[in-house]
C-alpha cells in the first residue's frame, strides 16, 4: 500500500537541469576491455525484477511483459542451412556440415555463446538500474523488429499472441555474433597475440546518415563476445543520445536521480522496457549494428563518428 501511494504521488516526469555530455562521452569514447562480472551483478538484476520494474509506468510494463513474452521465443535455434551459410562467411568457402560435426564446432559454438552472453557486457557500478548483459540486448533486438512494423495499438495483440512476433534483427545479429565466435576461435595465438578488437556500427536513418562506431578491447576469444555486445550498447546509445527528438525525449521522460555516468545504463534499460522511446529509436537508427573483429594493431583506442 505504501508502494502504491508513493507512485500515485511521484511525478510523471522531470526535466533535467544537470549536463551530463561529459560523463557520457567518457563512456561511448571508452574503448577498453568489457567489465567483469561483481558478484553484487545479479543481486542488483534481482532487485530491479522485484522493486524497479512495478515502480514504473503501465506502458512500461505492458513492455516488460512483451520483452518476456518475445524472450521466450526461440530466436537462437538455427537451421543446417543457417549454419552452412555462417561456416561459409568464415572460410570462404562453401560450407561442409559434416566436417564442422566432426569437429564438434556447432556444439563448441553454443558452449561459447552461451557463456560469453551470460558475462556482463556492460556494467555501470554507480547506476540505480540494473547491468545489461548480453541477453538483454538479443532481447531488445527482438522487440525493435516487430515495432518497426507494427502501430502501437497492435501492441496488445502481440503481447496477447495474436501476431506472432518477428525477430530477424537478433537473428542477424545473432549470426554475427555466432562469425566472430568461429573466427576468433580458429584465429592463432601468435596472430591475436595483442589481442582483438571488437567494432560495431549503427547507421542513422535520416541525413545525413552518419555511421555511429564504437569500439571495445578483446584478449582473445574467451572476451570477444562481451566486447562486441559492449561496443555494441555504445554504438546504439550513441545512435540515439545524438538525435535531438531522441536526447529531449529522454531528458524530460524522468528525472535522474543518481550520479550522470549512469546515464548510459539508464538510457539502455529505458529503452528496453519504454514503448515510446523504443519507436522513436526504430524510427531514427538503423538496427541491428554492423559487426568486425579484427587482430588489434593498436588502433583500437578511439570512437569516431563519419
Amino acid at each position: 500500500m505504501f508502494l502504491i501511494a508513493s507512485l500515485l504521488c511521484m511525478p510523471v516526469g522531470c526535466a533535467q537541469t544537470d549536463d551530463p555530455d561529459a560523463a557520457l562521452e567518457a563512456f561511448l569514447n571508452d574503448s577498453s576491455r568489457p567489465p567483469e562480472p561483481l558478484p553484487h551483478d545479479h543481486a542488483m538484476k534481482g532487485k530491479a525484477d522485484v522493486i524497479a520494474l512495478p515502480t514504473i509506468s503501465v506502458t512500461v510494463w505492458v513492455v516488460g511483459a512483451l520483452a518476456v513474452y518475445i524472450g521466450g521465443q526461440e530466436v537462437f535455434k538455427n537451421t543446417i542451412a543457417d549454419f552452412e551459410v555462417v561456416l561459409q562467411s568464415v572460410f570462404g568457402h562453401s560450407a561442409d556440415w559434416d566436417w564442422a560435426e566432426q569437429i564438434e564446432e556447432p556444439l563448441h559454438q553454443a558452449d561459447h555463446l552461451t557463456e560469453s552472453l551470460n558475462r556482463i557486457a556492460y556494467r555501470s557500478e554507480t547506476s540505480d538500474f540494473y547491468s545489461v548483459n548480453g541477453n538483454d540486448y538479443l532481447r531488445f533486438l527482438s522487440m525493435t523488429s516487430p515495432i518497426n512494423y507494427l502501430d502501437p495499438k497492435k501492441l496488445k495483440d502481440l503481447m496477447d499472441g495474436k501476431v506472432r512476433p518477428w525477430g530477424e534483427y537478433a537473428k542477424e545479429y545473432f549470426k554475427a555474433l555466432q562469425i566472430a565466435s568461429m573466427q576468433a576461435r580458429h584465429i592463432t595465438d601468435s596472430q591475436a597475440a595483442s589481442g582483438l578488437c571488437a567494432v560495431a556500427t549503427v547507421r542513422s536513418k535520416s541525413e545525413p546518415f552518419e555511421d555511429y562506431i564504437a569500439m571495445a578491447k578483446s584478449s582473445g576469444p574467451a572476451d570477444i563476445i562481451p566486447a562486441i555486445i559492449f561496443a555494441s550498447l555504445k554504438s546504439t546509445i550513441r545512435c540515439g543520445m545524438y538525435d535531438g527528438n531522441i536526447r529531449d525525449y529522454v531528458y524530460s521522460y524522468y528525472h535522474v536521480g543518481g550520479p550522470m555516468d549512469a546515464l548510459p545504463d539508464i538510457f539502455i534499460s529505458h529503452m528496453l522496457k519504454s514503448a515510446k522511446l523504443l519507436y522513436k529509436y526504430v524510427d531514427s537508427c538503423q538496427m541491428p549494428p554492423f559487426v568486425q573483429i579484427r587482430v588489434d594493431d593498436g588502433s583500437c583506442n578511439d570512437v569516431t563518428i563519419h
